[in-house]
């Protein structure tokens, strides 16, 4: 199973690993209660090329754009899930994995996309080697990234790269790359802990980013 972390700066620990990865395992929990039900978009063939100024400036996510209401999405992906909480949540290939897709809604249009990709590994070793292949993915489609944020909590394996996915695995080290668009932000991390990886890939609208972490907040309370 995957899932991330958000922006964090490299000398000061990340405050908010936890609570995202709460939030992967509840993701993931909905994405499982639909496995059963929906079927699996067909990997796609083609590889991706570098968008062009005026692509970039119009960002969708398969043929998913910012803004769309549920309805218009459920139309062009009747396997996906309407939640309580009023996501939707689908399966997916994306960059040639299996994966789980959320997809989320505020103001009444969809203002972010959460992948967690559900390829098992073991060795940890995979894990890693997925995580690059994916970035280069993106920065071949987007070009070059805006940050690249390494973390470790334990710098026993940081000599060592052919260990990091061991370091990974164990919660020692955390990974962050994230793309810039006209108006989009994307990040994709690797974390784990207790030898369960988590990569997860997020898009987010930015015109639609407060309305988003007002949003989460509420939903905290409501949990409360």
């Amino acid at each position: 199973m995957l899932g991330v972390v958000v922006a964090m700066s490299v000398s000061a620990a990340p405050a908010s690993v936890e609570a995202l990865q709460a939030e992967v395992s509840r993701l993931q929990g909905e994405l499982a209660a639909c496995r059963g039900a929906s079927s699996v978009a067909p990997a796609p063939t083609a590889q991706p090329s570098k968008l062009g100024e005026e692509e970039r400036a119009a960002f969708r996510f398969k043929e998913l754009t910012w803004g769309m209401p549920v309805a218009a999405v459920q139309k062009l992906r009747p396997v996906a899930s309407l939640q309580k909480t009023g996501e939707l949540v689908m399966q997916e290939h994306v960059a040639d994995l299996k994966a789980g897709v959320v997809l989320k809604f505020v103001e009444g249009g969809l203002a972010e996309v959460v992948v967690l990709f559900d390829d098992v590994h073991s060795d940890p070793s995979g894990y890693w080697d997925e995580f690059r292949r994916v970035s280069r993915l993106l920065t071949e489609k987007y070009g070059a990234p805006a940050n690249e944020m390494p973390y470790w909590k334990n710098e026993l394996y940081k000599s060592e790269p052919a260990k990091w996915g061991l370091a990974i695995a164990a919660g020692q080290y955390v990974h962050q790359t994230s793309w810039e668009l006209p108006d989009t932000k994307i990040r994709l991390t690797i974390s784990g802990d207790n030898f369960e990886v988590q990569m997860r890939l997020g898009y987010v609208a930015s015109r639609y980013a407060e309305a988003l972490k007002k949003a989460r907040a509420q939903q905290r309370l409501e949990g409360l």
